[in-house]
C-alpha cells in the first residue's frame, strides 16, 4: 500500500473479568470481578509525538549561482536539523551548509516538570499534571486518599479536578437541592439531565464548585449523609492516552493494519489487510462515535467517512431532532457546548484515532483505516486542557440517545482518555450505553502498571480495555497490564495516521491501540450485520492470537486478529432458515465506457419487495455515469427474488485515476440497514495522453496518462488567489511519460494564499510520482524557492523575501507552494522557469 509521506516532519512548523448482568445480551465470557474503587490521588495525562526534521535549501527559479545557506529554523516540536542547500531553476550548482534548528518547546531541565498536551516534554524529579496516566485504587469515597503511586520511575501527583458531581434522587425537588447547596457552601454551575438519564429514570446531576478552602472530600462525605442524594464524587479532569511517538518511522508505516501474509507484511500487526483482502472494507451503514478531542471531518481521507446525525438539518439553526443539541451535525463539542466538533490543530489525537478506524482506503492517498468505508461521529470533550467527567458523562449519553431514539447502527464508541479515579456518573452513563447495546471500547493507560485505571477498568459487559503492543509483538514499555482488568493488546506503538490540516503522523500509546479494536468491530459489524453486542464481544475475544508478551499481562493473553475475529463471528451468528438473504454479482473492473450490470438474488423476500441502492467511492459523482441524476435510487424484486441494477459509466476525458466504485444495497429507506454490496474498479481508460491537465478551485486528485503530460491543480485563467490554488490541496500523479507539474506561470506563484503571517500548510501541490531527470517543474520566473527534504520526501517553499533563508516564523513567512513524495534531492535541470 503506497502512504503518503509523513507531513510532520516536511513541515517543521506544524504540530505536531467483568461482573456478569442480567442483560440478555451479556458476553458469556468473564474475568474476576474487579471492585469499583473511589477516588484515589492518581492522575493522568497526555503528550502527542515529536519527528525528525529534514535538511532545508534554498531553490530558485531564475538561473542564478546559489550559496549555501545557514537558515534558523522554529518548530513547535523536538526535531533534528539537517544539511542545508541551494538550487537555481537553470544553470546552478549545489553548495551545503548546516542551519541551526531551534525547538521551541523543546526538552528542559529542572527539579519538577509537566507534560504538556502540545507533545514536549520536560525532564526533572517530578511530573505533574500533563504526564502518561496512571490507574485508580481502591479505597471508598469517604476515606483518605491513598499515597501517590508512581510510573515510569515517576513519583504521581494528586490528578485534577473541577468541582463536584452530586446526583439525586428523580424524587428530590429543586429547593431541596438548593437547600443542600447553601449548607455545604456551594454553588451550581450546571445541572446535567440528559435524555438518556430520563430515560433510564435517573435523577439530575449537579455539577458544583466548592468555596475557597473547603476539603472536597469532607463536603463529599457529608453529601453522602444527605437525604436524597444517590452518590456524590470528584469531577475529574481526564486527558487522552497517548505517548511519545516512535521517531524515525519512514517505511512500512501502517504495520498496524498488516498481517504475515499481506505485503507488506507483520505478523503482530491488527490483520486488517487480510481481511480486505477477502472483501471486508467496512460499510458507511455502519457508525462508530469518537468520545475525544474532535476529529478534521474535512480532512481529504476522512470526508467520505464523515457521518451526520440523521436527524438533523443542516445550518438551520433548530433542534431538529429534539436531543437538545442544535445543528449537531457531525456531532457535539460537549467542552464549549457548540457545534463545532473540530477547532484546528489541537484536535490532532481525535483526528489520529479517527484515521485508524475510519481512513478511507483505495483512494491512493495517506492511509487506510481497519475500516474503508465507515460513519465518524464526534462527542468531543477535551480541549486543550483536557476534559471533565461531567462533559464525558454527557457525551457517552449523547450517543445512547442517538443509538435510542434514531435507531442508528451505533455499533461502538472509542475512548482513548483516562484519568481521576472512579466515576459512579460515569459508570452509570457507560451502563446506560451497554443497555443501548453499544460497545466501549477504552485504552488501558500509559503508566505501566497494572493498578486499576479507568474508564477501563469500569466492571461492565459492554467495557474493552486494550493495551499497547509494538511491531515486535512486545507490551509497550509505556503501557498498563492486567489479567483481570485488560482484556487484548493491539498495535499501539509508532502508528501512523491522520492529523489535522490535511496531514499525517506517527504517534504511540494505548490510544492509538483502542482504535484499531474499535475499527475491527466495525468491520466485524459490517460483515455481520446480525451479531449481537455480545457476539461481536466474544469473537473479538476468542479470535486473539496469543502472544509471549501478553501472557499473564491481559485476560486473552493475546492480540488483536481481525481476519480471524470475522472467522470467529461467522461461526458465532447460526442463520435462520427463513431469514432473508441478498447477494450483489458483478464485474471485478470496468473500462469507462462501458455498461454496467450488477445481478441480485435473494431467497425468503417477497416479489414486488423494494430495496434500496447507493452508489460511492473516491471521487465517484452523477457525472460519472450516463443518465443518472442521483446516486441513490431503489428497484423491486421479480417473482424470483431476482433483480438487475443497470448503468453505463461515462466515458470522459478528464484524467482522474483509477477510481474504486461500490454499490450497496439496503432494505430500509433511510439506507440504515445494509444487506448486499459489491465493489468494482473503474479503469479510467479513456483519458488522453499528452495533454496539459487543469484543475478546479476545489481540491483535486489528478493523474497523467501514457504521454508527456502537463499537470496543475489549479484553473487555467484568472490571477486572483482562489483562481492560483490558495486554500485547496491537490494530489498530481504524472503515472508514464515525462510529465511537468505546473507550480506557476506568468500570472504569478501557484498556491500563495497571499497571507505573508503563515506558511501555507493548508494550500500545494502533492506531487506523487515526481522522477528527478525526468519529469519538471514549472516555476515563477524571477522568483526564488527554497526546499527541506527528509526521509519521507521534500517541501517546495517560494522564498517570498528572497533573502536565501527559510522563514517560517515573523510576518512574512516563506509560502509552501508543494511537496514531492519521496524526493530528497533536486537538479538543477530539475526545473523549468515560465
Amino acid at each position: 500500500m503506497q502512504c503518503m509521506p509523513d507531513l510532520i516532519s516536511l513541515f517543521p512548523n506544524l504540530a505536531a473479568g467483568r461482573q456478569s448482568s442480567s442483560n440478555s445480551d451479556d458476553v458469556p465470557l468473564s474475568r474476576s470481578p474487579v471492585t469499583a474503587a473511589a477516588p484515589t490521588s492518581t492522575t493522568i495525562t497526555t503528550t502527542t509525538s515529536t519527528q525528525a526534521a529534514g535538511a532545508s535549501s534554498t531553490l530558485a527559479a531564475t538561473g542564478t549561482q546559489l550559496t549555501g545557506a545557514s537558515p534558523s529554523l522554529a518548530t513547535t516540536s523536538t526535531r533534528a536539523g539537517g544539511a542545508s542547500s541551494t538550487l537555481a531553476a537553470t544553470g546552478t550548482q549545489l553548495t551545503g551548509a548546516s542551519p541551526s534548528l531551534a525547538a521551541t518547546s523543546t526538552q528542559a531541565a529542572g527539579a519538577s516538570s509537566t507534560l504538556a498536551a502540545t507533545g514536549t516534554q520536560l525532564t526533572g524529579a517530578s511530573s505533574a499534571a500533563a504526564s502518561s496516566p496512571a490507574a485508580g485504587g481502591s479505597s471508598t469515597a469517604a476515606s483518605a486518599p491513598t499515597p501517590p503511586e508512581t510510573f515510569l520511575g515517576v513519583a504521581a501527583v494528586d490528578p485534577a479536578f473541577e468541582g463536584i458531581l452530586v446526583s439525586w434522587d428523580p424524587q428530590a425537588i429543586a429547593q431541596d437541592r438548593a437547600n443542600a447547596r447553601a449548607a455545604f457552601g456551594l454553588s451550581l454551575r450546571e445541572t446535567i439531565h440528559t435524555k438518556a438519564m430520563k430515560a433510564s429514570g435517573a435523577g439530575p446531576l449537579e455539577w458544583v464548585t466548592l468555596l475557597p478552602g473547603r476539603s472536597a472530600e469532607e463536603v463529599i462525605q457529608q453529601l453522602y449523609q444527605r437525604p436524597g442524594v444517590t452518590f456524590a464524587e470528584k469531577n475529574w479532569v481526564l486527558q487522552t492516552q497517548a505517548t511519545s511517538n516512535d521517531p524515525g518511522v519512514t517505511n512500512g508505516n501502517l504495520w498496524g493494519m498488516y498481517g504475515e501474509s499481506s505485503s507488506p507484511a507483520n505478523a503482530f500487526g491488527s490483520q486488517a489487510a487480510e481481511a480486505w483482502s477477502r472483501g471486508f472494507t467496512g460499510s458507511d451503514s455502519v457508525v462508530v462515535g469518537i468520545i475525544d478531542e474532535g476529529y478534521q471531518y474535512t480532512h481529504s481521507d476522512l470526508a467520505g467517512n464523515a457521518g451526520k446525525n440523521p436527524g438533523e438539518i443542516t445550518g438551520n439553526g433548530i433542534d431538529d431532532d429534539g436531543n437538545g443539541y442544535i445543528d449537531d451535525i457531525y456531532g457535539w463539542d460537549f467542552n464549549a457546548n457548540d457545534a463545532s466538533v473540530y477547532d484546528g490543530t489541537g484536535d490532532d489525537h481525535g483526528t489520529h484515532v479517527a484515521g485508524t478506524i475510519g481512513g478511507q482506503g483505495a483512494n491512493g492517498i495517506g492511509v487506510a483505516g481497519v475500516n474503508w468505508n465507515v460513519s465518524l461521529l464526534s462527542g468531543k470533550f477535551l480541549g486543550a486542557t483536557g476534559g471533565t467527567t461531567a462533559n464525558a458523562i454527557k457525551a457517552v449519553d449523547y450517543f445512547t440517545d442517538l443509538k435510542t431514539r434514531h435507531g442508528l447502527n451505533l455499533v461502538a464508541t472509542n475512548n482513548s482518555w483516562g484519568g481521576g479515579g472512579y466515576s459512579q456518573g460515569l459508570y452509570d452513563a457507560i451502563a446506560r450505553a451497554n443497555a443501548a447495546k453499544i460497545l466501549f471500547v477504552a485504552a488501558a493507560g500509559n503508566s505501566s502498571t497494572s493498578t486499576l485505571s479507568y474508564p477501563a477498568g469500569y466492571d461492565l459487559p459492554n467495557v474493552i480495555s486494550v493495551a499497547s503492543i509494538d511491531s515486535n509483538g512486545g507490551l509497550s514499555s509505556f503501557s498498563n497490564f492486567s489479567s483481570s482488568w485488560v482484556d487484548l493488546g493491539a498495535p499501539g506503538g509508532g502508528i501512523y495516521s491522520t492529523l489535522p490540516d490535511n496531514t499525517y503522523g506517527t504517534y504511540s500509546g494505548t490510544s492509538m491501540a483502542a482504535p484499531h479494536v474499535t475499527g475491527a468491530l466495525a468491520l466485524m459489524a459490517s460483515a455481520l450485520p446480525t451479531a449481537t453486542m455480545a457476539q461481536l464481544k466474544q469473537a473479538l475475544l476468542e479470535s486473539v492470537v496469543q502472544t509471549a508478551s501478553l501472557a499473564g499481562k491481559t485476560f486473552t493473553g493475546g492480540r488483536l486478529d481481525v481476519n480471524g475475529a470475522i472467522a470467529r463471528l461467522t461461526q458465532l451468528v447460526t442463520p435462520d432458515p427463513n431469514a432473508p438473504t441478498y447477494a450483489v454479482a458483478g464485474p471485478a473492473s470496468l473500462d469507462e465506457g462501458s455498461a454496467l450490470n450488477l445481478s441480485i438474488s435473494t431467497t425468503n423476500v417477497a416479489a414486488g419487495t423494494t430495496l434500496y441502492w447507493k452508489l460511492s467511492g473516491t471521487g465517484i459523482s452523477t457525472t460519472d455515469f450516463v443518465g443518472l441524476s442521483s446516486l441513490q435510487g431503489s428497484l423491486a424484486v421479480d417473482a424470483t427474488g431476482a433483480a438487475v441494477f443497470q448503468t453505463t459509466v461515462a466515458a470522459d476525458l478528464s484524467s482522474e485515476g483509477n477510481e474504486t466504485l461500490s454499490y450497496e444495497l439496503f432494505s430500509d429507506a433511510a439506507l440504515f440497514q445494509r444487506v448486499a454490496g459489491t465493489s468494482l474498479l473503474i479503469n479510467d481508460t479513456s483519458k488522453s495522453a499528452g495533454v496539459t491537465l487543469w484543475g478546479t478551485t476545489a481540491s483535486d486528485v489528478i493523474s497523467g496518462g501514457s504521454g508527456d503530460d502537463r499537470l496543475a491543480g489549479v484553473i487555467s485563467t484568472g490571477t486572483t488567489a482562489t483562481a492560483m490554488g490558495a486554500g485547496q490541496i491537490d494530489t498530481l500523479t504524472g503515472l508514464a511519460g515525462a510529465d511537468v507539474f505546473l507550480l506557476g506561470d506568468s500570472r504569478g506563484v501557484f498556491y500563495d494564499d497571499r497571507k505573508a503571517g503563515n506558511v501555507g500548510s493548508g494550500d500545494y501541490a502533492l506531487i506523487k510520482d515526481f522522477v528527478s531527470g525526468i519529469d519538471k517543474l514549472q516555476v515563477r520566473a524571477g522568483t526564488a524557492y527554497l526546499f527541506t527534504t527528509s526521509a519521507s520526501g521534500l517541501s517546495l517553499y517560494w522564498d517570498r523575501n528572497n533573502n536565501g533563508s527559510l522563514n517560517t516564523n515573523g510576518t512574512n513567512r516563506d509560502e509552501l507552494i508543494a511537496v514531492l513524495q519521496g524526493v530528497t534531492t533536486l537538479a538543477n535541470t530539475d526545473l523549468i522557469a515560465a
